[in-house]
């Protein structure tokens, strides 16, 4: 088996990190498939109610980017943490 690269390094945190955040939050999260990835699609989180309405459950879809670029320190748009 050949090391992964750094940009599969990269995705593999990406999902690891938003995995961490779901669970704790208590939401359910599954990843996309390679037919989901086409339309940007790279994982699925699944939040139950009560909401508003009549709605029990909520499918949010993600896209996963990660970036090797040094944290932005006063940069309102973005968010910057490390998993170093």
């Amino acid at each position: 088996m050949k090391p992964l690269s750094n940009n599969d390094i990269e995705s593999e945190l990406s999902y690891a990190y938003l995995h961490a955040v779901a669970s704790k939050a208590g939401v359910g999260c599954k990843l996309g498939s390679r037919h989901d990835d086409n339309p940007g699609i790279d994982a699925e989180l699944t939040g139950w109610g009560p909401f508003s309405g009549y709605r029990q459950e909520i499918d949010i879809k993600v896209q996963l980017k990660a970036t090797a670029k040094p944290l932005l320190e006063h940069e309102e748009q973005y968010w910057s943490y490390s998993l170093a």
